[in-house]
């Protein structure tokens, strides 16, 4: 698809990366363009937001609850949709940049793997209560 739209020069697929290049590239894109149909919880898009990236997001499930209002979202399956996106997003002047990528790593730190484990071990003491 991208040799038929000659767009080669400008998309790379670049397969699994070490973890040092993956930081490099979250860090120095122009955009990240999150075209999952469908996540229970997406590590990926918490990683876009440490890194401060722009965020371009389907609004499938869990997605807008992950990254609220630090992405900008298109309808799943709607090219013309995400074309929209990325072109807003790439059309961003570099203060706009900038503020959208603090934004985006401020809400990163609203997650906490200490506050995850608290929450699922109180779901678990629940669980295992005798019923009234």
């Amino acid at each position: 698809m991208a040799a038929a739209l000659r767009l080669t020069g400008d998309v790379a697929w670049l397969g699994n990366l070490p973890e040092e290049e993956l930081s490099w590239c979250y860090s120095n894109c122009a955009a990240f363009a999150l075209t999952s149909r469908m996540e229970s919880f997406c590590f990926i898009a918490l990683e876009a937001l440490a890194h401060g990236c722009n965020i371009v997001s389907t609004d499938s499930a869990c997605l807008p609850e992950i990254l609220k209002d630090a992405a900008l979202y298109y309808t799943q399956g709607n090219e013309e949709s995400l074309s929209r996106a990325l072109f807003t997003v790439l059309s961003r002047n570099e203060a706009e940049r900038l503020a959208i990528g603090s934004s985006a790593a401020a809400r990163a730190m609203s997650f906490s793997w200490d506050d995850a484990a608290a929450a699922t071990l109180t779901v678990l003491k629940r669980a295992i209560q005798p019923l009234p």
